[in-house]
């Protein structure tokens, strides 16, 4: 069972993760890692839960690139 303070499944398929995060530089400060890397690894980002606490995450991430070698889109777990 899920507590009140926690999204379910189903609150988070779909979501972009612009919306999780506790602080907008942060996610600046992700994407220009990011940008500079195309990969990282276990990332430590601080995200909103439900109940509006923070909780410490570790997202790992690349960038997928289309059949022209332009940036497609991003593929994170978290």
């Amino acid at each position: 069972m899920i507590s009140n303070g926690q999204y379910s499944r189903n609150d988070l398929i779909g979501s972009p993760i612009s919306s999780f995060y506790a602080n907008t530089e942060d996610r600046d400060t992700f994407l220009s890692h990011l940008s500079d890397k195309k990969r990282v690894t276990d990332y430590e980002l601080p995200i909103l839960n439900k109940d509006g606490s923070i909780i410490p995450c570790a997202i790992s991430a690349k960038i997928s690139f289309d059949a022209m070698g332009a940036p497609e889109k991003i593929i994170c777990c978290i």
